[in-house]
């Protein structure tokens, strides 16, 4: 484990906002994504805009030029630009170049999506014959646009498909300390291999991923619980590495967040199989960076 970002919370130039109000849930940053470059892009819609880090130092702003308030996830699309995702306020897909310009406002809402707050993830299929940006949506994903950010038609697929769009991954909890990990036949969006089941020692309390890698290795996170006769808990978050065979090949401990604020996409993964973890501190925000 590497600390790749270590910044301040607060609302000048150098930090990233993060607020516990008294009588709401604390709230930090909503998501992060990394750059094929090793660029850290963290979403600080408290203080719209996007701090860009390399090398444990910022590096660049990125003014949010919409209402940022709603804004839960962020990604990265081939050609540089960026794509935000607003499922509560705006209710909308949006995309913006480096500089802060808002090229494209996709609606959420619409053919094959229904609920807004439904969409809670953005995935770029970056390789193969379904290219372009698309969201999770409660057990599928919708293209909403191409790779270069332009409004798509829109298609539908169960799950989430792979980095080179030949599969379909998806994931699902099956009991108090079980998961199902699932992964579609090669080349096929109906059929499925036999599902795995991946067994913890905790109630899993949720979950993260699926993702892949440009190998084809397969990484499920799982966020758990455990209670002593007097109540008290214990947490435990942890990654688990599958080969492109679908063969558990290791588990990572990751960190656990002690401070409350929320931060809703706190893993990802990069097309290397890197992972990356951002957590809250008590007046601080952390990345830290695995590797196996």
């Amino acid at each position: 484990m590497t600390e790749v970002v270590r910044v301040k919370i607060g609302n000048g130039p150098e930090n990233i906002g993060a607020i516990s109000p008294p009588e709401a849930e604390a709230i930090g940053p909503m998501s992060f994504t990394i750059s094929d470059e090793g660029e850290i892009y963290i979403l600080d819609q408290l203080n719209s805009r996007i701090q860009v880090y390399r090398d444990g130092k910022r590096t660049g702003t990125i003014k949010i030029p919409v209402k940022p308030e709603g804004i839960m996830d962020i990604e990265l699309l081939p050609d540089g630009k960026i794509a935000l995702l607003d499922n509560t306020m705006e209710k909308s897909l949006f995309i913006i170049d480096r500089l802060g310009k808002l090229i494209n406002t996709i609606p959420l809402e619409g053919q094959l999506l229904a609920y807004a707050p439904e969409a809670t993830e953005i995935n770029v299929v970056r390789e193969g014959k379904f290219v372009g940006v698309w969201v999770r949506v409660n057990g599928h994903s919708v293209k909403l646009a191409d790779a270069d950010g332009k409004t798509a038609t829109r298609v539908s697929v169960p799950g989430k498909l792979t980095f080179n769009s030949e599969r379909l991954l998806d994931a699902k909890i099956l009991g108090d300390i079980t998961i199902s990990l699932m992964r579609s036949d090669k080349g096929s969006l109906s059929m499925w291999e036999p599902e795995l089941t991946v067994e913890f020692d905790m109630f899993v309390i949720h979950f993260g991923g699926p993702w892949d890698d440009r190998s084809g290795n397969i990484y499920l996170s799982a966020f758990m619980e455990d209670s002593d006769e007097q109540g008290k808990s214990t947490y435990s978050n942890v990654m688990v590495l599958f080969s492109s065979a679908m063969k558990e090949t290791c588990r990572i401990k990751l960190a656990v967040q002690k401070a409350l604020y929320e931060i809703f996409h706190p893993v990802k993964v990069s097309p290397e199989g890197k992972i990356y973890q951002m957590i809250a501190e008590e007046r601080e925000i952390v990345v830290l960076k695995y590797e196996f």
